[in-house]
């Protein structure tokens, strides 16, 4: 057994899913800096990266960008997760436990052309 890293606690997550919570669970530090920063709640990151911008620098912005695109793709990617959880598909029921087949090739729109994406 490892000793625990103090101020920190773990969470369990599938395997298939820790990627994501880690990726996702960095965006919310820095979101949750930039409102420290800010000294207010900031409803969206993008908005509270650019209210703290001229403190933290255009590298420091450029660094949150990156890290809320990455978050973002986690939370909004499934397609990898269809053909996965094809194998999960109930015999009595016949659904998946994910994503629909036919979702896997769509696009979405919103993804497309968002530039935080």
């Amino acid at each position: 057994l490892r000793q625990r890293v103090a101020g920190f606690k773990y969470v369990a997550v599938a395997e298939n899913m820790a990627m994501k919570v880690k990726q996702v669970a960095a965006a919310l530090e820095v979101h949750g800096n930039h409102c420290k920063l800010a000294g207010r709640d900031i409803h969206t990151a993008s908005v509270a990266a650019l209210t703290v911008k001229k403190h933290i620098g255009q590298e420091g912005f450029q660094d949150a960008v990156r890290t809320h695109k990455i978050a973002n793709r986690a939370k909004h990617s499934w397609a990898d997760f269809v053909d996965e959880e094809q194998d999960n598909v109930t015999a009595e029921s016949g659904e998946g436990t994910m994503c629909a087949p036919s979702m896997a090739k769509e696009v979405d729109p919103l993804a497309l052309h968002d530039p935080w994406a």
